[in-house]
């Protein structure tokens, strides 16, 4: 955050001042990531690294907010799951809010989608 690149690479995939950014690698699995999660007031920002991806992309953001109790299309994301294979699945969806069933008591494989 002390450059001008990074800020401008965060702000466009999400972040607003007093945003945590919560880095992560694309190896651990998504039910780690998101017992992280709620030791942080919403929303978190996600930054899933991708060392050796084909394309480039060295990041991936995603945006993660409590999911409202008026929600549907509650989804699991499997207990082996990584969020490397998360990220791989919501790819080309354009960009999507992540929300988490219960904030601070995460059932961490259990999400649901909305376009941002």
């Amino acid at each position: 955050m002390r450059t001008d690149h990074s800020r401008n690479l965060f702000t466009a995939n999400g972040w607003a001042n007093d945003t945590v950014i919560v880095p992560m690698h694309e190896d651990m699995a998504v039910s780690e990531v998101f017992a992280r999660l709620p030791s942080n007031d919403p929303p978190v920002l996600v930054a899933v690294h991708h060392p050796n991806r084909a394309d480039g992309e060295v990041f991936t953001f995603l945006r993660v907010t409590p999911r409202p109790s008026n929600a549907f299309g509650e989804q699991d994301a499997g207990g082996t799951a990584t969020i490397g294979m998360f990220v791989d699945a919501i790819q080309g969806r354009g960009s999507v809010n992540i929300a988490v069933s219960a904030w601070h008591a995460v059932d961490a494989s259990k999400f649901s989608l909305a376009s941002a």
